[in-house]
């Protein structure tokens, strides 16, 4: 099944999201029963126990394909650029955000994108 990335950042927030994406995006986990998940399940090792839960309640003991969110953390990382433009340099954002000068160029050129 399919986990729309909008209902699990609804579910757990934006940083616990980004945390399970980083872990598993783009492959299936499976969520057992809530209250099998315990401090030891490799779920939870990445987001915290109620987190898991959290996600357990939405979809109990079924697999679910976690986003890559490929577009939504592009996007997180162009407005931190665009937020820190007047006070780095190019070059100081392009390390900070570990990309190139000539991405930062593009991200500060290019209008703002939706996160979704």
């Amino acid at each position: 099944m399919y986990a729309p990335l909008h209902k699990i950042i609804e579910a757990i927030g934006e940083p616990a999201t980004m945390k399970l994406v980083e872990k598993f995006g783009g492959t299936r986990i499976y969520l057992p029963l809530p209250k099998s998940i315990d401090k030891e399940n490799e779920i939870a090792k990445a987001i915290g126990v109620e987190a898991a839960r959290t996600l357990a309640c939405l979809w109990p003991q079924e697999q679910i394909n976690i986003p890559t969110a490929t577009r939504y953390r592009r996007a997180i990382v162009k407005s931190e650029v665009r937020r820190d433009r007047d006070s780095l340099t190019v070059s100081q954002l392009a390390r900070k955000y570990e990309t190139t000068e000539r991405n930062v160029y593009r991200m500060l050129s290019e209008p703002d994108e939706p996160r979704k």
